[in-house]
């Protein structure tokens, strides 16, 4: 039987407590978050699939002439992801839709991150998907509210018991550190 975490008590600034195979840990929640989004981008970038929010007043940016190339060369790469847009010409673009996760104040700068993503000079298709996708995870895991609830983290816990990687965000960082009960026992004489 698979690991589960039971026992889940927020304790305050993105943190919980848990049992998690029978070992006490501490979780932080926006990495966990950011596992969890994640992995959902990196699926819908390989699937070719995504969800896009479309925005109510449609944001106009305008871009190098360096950047709007790479952004209309990887056109299909931004759909994937979830954003709609309309190519203006001279530099400019039309933001319409965002990825569902994303709120339509960050498109701009996530915008920009990614084409910095596309301008890098690795050329294998997996890992720019991973560098996209670790892009977004970022942004969305910063918006994770202060104070959530055990079962909030109870269901993020759950979902991320369904993930490749338990263990660290895509940028190598430990989603929960382990206590052991002999640590607390000689913490606490």
């Amino acid at each position: 039987a698979e690991a589960r975490f039971e026992n889940v008590c927020c304790i305050g600034n993105h943190l919980a407590t848990a049992l998690y195979g029978g070992r006490l840990v501490i979780i932080d929640l926006r990495r966990v978050q950011e596992q969890l989004v994640y992995e959902n981008y990196l699926q819908r970038l390989q699937n070719c699939s995504s969800v896009s929010q479309q925005l109510l007043f449609p944001q106009l940016l305008t871009l190098s002439n360096e950047e709007y190339a790479l952004l209309e060369e990887n056109e299909v790469d931004f759909a994937a992801l979830g954003f709609d847009i309309t190519f203006k010409g001279e530099g400019s673009i039309e933001v319409n839709g965002t990825p569902a996760d994303i709120e339509a104040d960050e498109a701009d700068m996530l915008i920009y991150e990614l084409i910095k993503v596309f301008d890098s000079p690795e050329s294998a298709i997996e890992v720019r998907r991973r560098t996209l996708a670790a892009t977004i995870a970022r942004s969305v895991a910063r918006r994770i509210a202060a104070k959530i609830s055990s079962e909030e983290a109870q269901s993020l816990l759950d979902r991320l018991c369904e993930c490749q990687n338990r263990s660290f965000t895509p940028a190598g960082k430990a989603i929960m550190a382990e206590l052991s009960f002999d640590e607390l026992r000689n913490k606490l004489g």
